[in-house]
């Protein structure tokens, strides 16, 4: 019924998938946090990893990661809004905040929905990012809500940047998707 992407240099918390599963809908996708890990912190989230003793509250403490979704005021504000139950009031097709949280390290939509759309549009591929926030653009479009679960998250081994993004090849694509002018 669902499909969940997290990414290849990502560790899911313990319960990352019952909590993606636990608020399954047919018109909601589901999208958790993602705590970055520089390589230095590397050995200590792993010791930890091993030893069961992982969790939140010890890494919330420790500040070892932290979700740029988070950080960002403009960002934080959404994400926390659409983590309470009363989201059905956003408005999905005018502003497009909310897709930008939609990254694909954590995320999970109906399987249906997803067939319907077909898929990540590979146009993004030589771009170099923003398929994630593009599909769920589509979604939304579709009628779909996004929910944000706080207590779903991943953590995200730190890595390079991609050499290759072209920001202006995305910012066109994802206008055309906004126009609802893109063919697939």
């Amino acid at each position: 019924k669902t499909i969940m992407f997290i990414d290849g240099d990502t560790i899911p918390h313990r319960r990352c998938v019952e909590y993606h599963l636990s608020v399954y809908s047919e018109n909601s996708l589901a999208v958790g946090l993602r705590y970055y890990v520089g390589m230095d912190h590397l050995p200590t989230l792993m010791q930890l990893y091993r030893s069961g003793l992982l969790s939140y509250d010890l890494i919330a403490k420790t500040r070892l990661l932290n979700d740029e979704r988070l950080r960002l005021s403009r960002y934080r504000d959404h994400f926390l809004l659409l983590s309470k139950p009363s989201f059905d009031t956003f408005d999905y097709n005018n502003d497009d905040t909310c897709a930008y949280l939609c990254h694909s390290h954590n995320i999970s939509y109906p399987t249906k929905a997803l067939r319907l759309l077909g898929g990540f549009d590979a146009k993004y591929d030589e771009a170099g990012g923003g398929e994630d926030v593009d599909l769920a653009i589509r979604f939304c479009q579709i009628g779909g809500k996004i929910i944000t679960l706080t207590d779903a998250y991943v953590y995200h081994l730190n890595h390079p940047k991609r050499a290759v993004r072209n920001d202006g090849l995305i910012k066109k694509y994802l206008s055309a998707t906004r126009s609802k002018r893109t063919q697939r």
